[in-house]
């Protein structure tokens, strides 16, 4: 089987088995604990395929072995805690391969789940690059701190450089070298331990690599106190950025008031420009838009949904209470070139300094392009008893918004809730249209009839497993993103992360 093809998936997400990130504190904070990677992968063809995982301890090029079978269609999680071979303490990456087109999501576990508040969601990739943008580090900012992982995705070894730059700045900051990472391992960058870095850091980082050599990379922020304490949320590393970029989610008072959208985006376009944010809403169409002039190359732009105007109004003005403004967005710059943005999602009050403890932390990535077929290897509906009782173990919940990106309306969407065995579970979620050019809409598995979905008493077969496949028209183009939120006891409030739906065939 060759590497970095589409049945390869490298996994440069911080694949932990019972390793502590920080320095271990009196307090349990995001930074101090202790991480237990589970793999979620899907098997995104209709025939059955055994995949077969390589781990890597970090910067090691040494394959820690094991495989699995999937039936076509099949979600399937992996535990990595579970792995007699892989040891505790691990800190490393993986490479998986099948003859069948695979896809993963990693799920970050607190380990006994100490009281953290959610559990970090980033994908897999298929490709790396010989640049690759961090779109955020932070040390000691906002109550936060990063730790990312680039892996070498190629067939030998590899050196490069990680660049750091502060907000606003054209110069680095500082340089890390990457000297000879073998073939599918990763090297470890810890904001907290680069004294060059200052007390604090606020700004992004670029990986290059040398000529031949390509990687992919991933960060996590980790919370370190204040109102950040009992979170972390995850992204993955981008190789490629352009405009327009779309957003599937747009929140402003949304959802019992306790949802707010921020976007955080970099100019990247070799000069200065001016970017701006376009809001839909999905319930009546009405547009909202918000620009940020003179954004420097390089310089990121921050943006609150809330803030937008129509000309009249803000969207807070306009839909100050429950259920808010929900809808969808695009961004574009006066010039042509790349963009990258990420999206945030929090209950509203947040400020870039921080969330408020008990509220929504996600993060998710803005997208050019679409497809007419989308998969989610990672969904769940728990029953009303778990989900509202809390439970840390079978308590989530899946929540999906699909934006049309293309440059027609689509007549319809159909999703379709696909259990570990590959079968689908419940009735097709139909979604009529039309769907308006850069609309979106919502599903979960509630909408296909089911009272619960991807837990052990739910499977046939038993076990955890679920995903999800949206389907639109041929030649349609479609985004999505995968909320994945369960309710915290001690203050009623939803948690969760998002991610990103992942095209397929």
């Amino acid at each position: 089987m060759k590497r970095i093809i589409a049945t390869v998936v490298a996994l440069a997400v911080l694949v932990l088995a019972g390793l502590p990130l920080g320095t271990v504190s009196a307090q349990v904070t995001g930074f101090s604990s202790t991480y237990i990677t589970s793999i979620t992968f899907q098997n995104i063809s209709t025939v059955a395929t055994t995949v077969n995982f390589e781990f890597y301890d970090q910067e090691s090029g040494t394959a820690i072995p094991h495989q699995e079978d999937l039936s076509g269609s099949a979600s399937k999680s992996l535990f990595v805690g579970s792995l007699t071979n892989v040891t505790e303490g691990f800190q490393g990456s993986a490479v998986m391969s099948a003859d069948q087109q695979v896809i993963a999501t990693m799920v970050q576990i607190g380990e006994g789940d100490q009281g953290l508040l959610n559990r970090p969601l980033s994908n897999g990739f298929t490709a790396g690059a010989s640049n690759v943008l961090i779109a955020t580090v932070l040390k000691n900012t906002f109550n936060q701190t990063t730790v990312f992982s680039v892996q070498n995705v190629g067939d030998s070894p590899a050196s490069g450089t990680v660049s750091f730059f502060a907000v606003g700045e054209s110069a680095a900051a500082h340089t890390e070298p990457i000297t000879n990472l073998p073939a599918g391992a990763a090297q470890y960058f810890d904001a907290s331990e680069i004294s060059e870095l200052g007390d604090s850091f606020n700004g992004s980082a670029t990986v290059a690599m040398d000529s031949g050599a390509v990687v992919v990379a991933a960060a996590l922020e980790l919370g370190t106190g204040g109102d950040n304490t009992l979170y972390t949320t995850s992204f993955e590393g981008i190789v490629q950025g352009g405009q327009p970029l779309f957003m599937p989610s747009a929140l402003c008072n949304g959802f019992g008031q306790e949802q707010t959208t921020f976007y955080a985006v970099q100019n990247n376009t070799g000069s200065a420009a001016d970017i701006t944010v376009t809001y839909t809403n999905a319930a009546d169409g009405a547009e909202f838009s918000e620009t940020i002039t003179g954004v420097a190359n390089g310089g990121k732009a921050s943006f609150n949904t809330c803030n937008a105007s129509d000309g009249s109004q803000t969207i807070d003005e306009a839909y100050p209470t429950s259920p808010g403004f929900s809808g969808s967005a695009q961004i574009e710059a006066s010039v042509d070139g790349e963009l990258v943005a990420i999206g945030k999602v929090a209950q509203p009050g947040y400020v870039p300094i921080g969330i408020r403890i008990g509220g929504l932390s996600t993060t998710f990535l803005g997208e050019t392009t679409g497809a007419s077929v989308l998969y989610g290897p990672y969904a769940r509906w728990a029953t009303d008893a778990n989900y509202d009782g809390g439970s840390r173990t079978e308590g989530q919940r899946a929540f999906i918004a699909i934006q049309n990106v293309g440059s027609a309306p689509v007549d319809s969407i159909t999703v379709e809730y696909l259990d570990p065995d590959g079968n689908v579970q419940g009735d097709a979620h139909v979604i009529a249209g039309p769907i308006a050019v850069g609309a979106k809409v919502n599903s979960n598995p509630s909408e296909s009839g089911l009272a619960e979905f991807g837990y052990p008493n739910s499977n046939p077969s038993g076990g955890f497993g679920g995903g999800v496949r949206i389907t639109g028209p041929d030649g349609s183009q479609l985004i999505a993103t995968i909320r994945i939120a369960s309710r915290d006891l001690a203050t009623g409030k939803l948690v969760g992360e998002d991610y990103n739906g992942v095209a397929g065939q």
